[in-house]
C-alpha cells in the first residue's frame, strides 16, 4: 500500500502539471508554459533519477539546463544582476550520481541574487574525456536571519561525493565577504 501510494503522489502532480501547461496555452501564456514544462522535467527527473545510483551525463546535464532556465524566469532582467552559464559536453558516454550538483546551483540563485544590490552568478559545467569540472560563482547577498542556510545540503554533498568518487573528486569551496565560489571536479569513469 505504501509504494502505491507513493507512486500516486508523483503521478498526481505531473497530472496537475500537464492540465496548469494546457492552460497557460490556452491561456496564450507561452512564458508560463514554457515554466511550467521546464518544472515538470525538474520534479520528474528529481522523482525518477533519485531510484538509481548512476544515471546518463546528458539526462543530468538537462536537468541542470532546466533549472537554470526556470530560475531564469523568475527574475527580472536588469543591469544589476549578472548570470553566466556554459554548459559543455564533449557528447562521449558517462554517468553521474544524480542531482549531485544540485545543490550548488540552488545555492548560487538562493545566495547570489538580488532584485535590487549589484550581484552576478556564473555557473560552467564541462564534461569532456568523462572528466567532470564544475564551477560555481556567485555573489553574496545579505539575508534577513529567516533566509540563512542551514549548510545541510553542502554537507550532505559533500559526504556523497566522499561516498560515491573516493579518491576520484576534488572540491574546493572559497567563501569571502562579497563571493561564493565552488571548484569540483569528477572523474567519471
Amino acid at each position: 500500500m505504501q509504494a502505491l501510494k507513493a507512486q500516486i503522489n508523483p503521478h498526481f502532480l505531473f497530472n496537475t502539471l500537464n492540465n496548469l501547461y494546457g492552460t497557460a496555452l490556452i491561456e496564450n501564456s507561452p512564458k508560463t508554459a514554457d515554466g511550467i514544462q521546464q518544472l515538470a522535467r525538474i520534479m520528474r527527473h528529481a522523482v525518477e533519477s533519485s531510484k538509481n545510483d548512476r544515471i546518463e551525463i546528458d539526462r543530468e546535464i538537462s536537468f541542470l539546463h532546466d533549472y537554470i532556465e526556470i530560475q531564469q524566469l523568475r527574475i527580472p532582467k536588469r543591469d544589476n544582476i549578472r548570470i553566466n552559464t556554459s554548459i559543455f559536453w564533449d557528447e562521449n558516454p558517462a554517468q553521474i550520481a544524480p542531482l549531485i550538483l544540485m545543490t550548488f546551483a540552488e545555492n548560487a540563485f538562493k545566495f547570489g541574487i538580488s532584485i535590487a544590490r549589484e550581484c552576478f552568478l556564473e555557473i560552467n559545467l564541462k564534461v569532456e574525456k568523462q572528466q567532470l569540472t564544475f564551477i560555481c560563482r556567485n555573489s553574496i547577498v545579505p539575508r534577513t536571519s529567516l533566509e540563512q542556510g542551514t549548510g545541510m545540503g553542502v554537507e550532505t554533498t559533500l559526504k556523497r561525493l566522499k561516498l560515491l568518487y573516493p579518491k576520484r573528486h576534488t572540491i574546493s569551496i572559497n567563501q569571502t565577504d562579497a563571493v561564493y565560489e565552488v571548484f569540483l571536479t569528477i572523474n567519471l569513469s
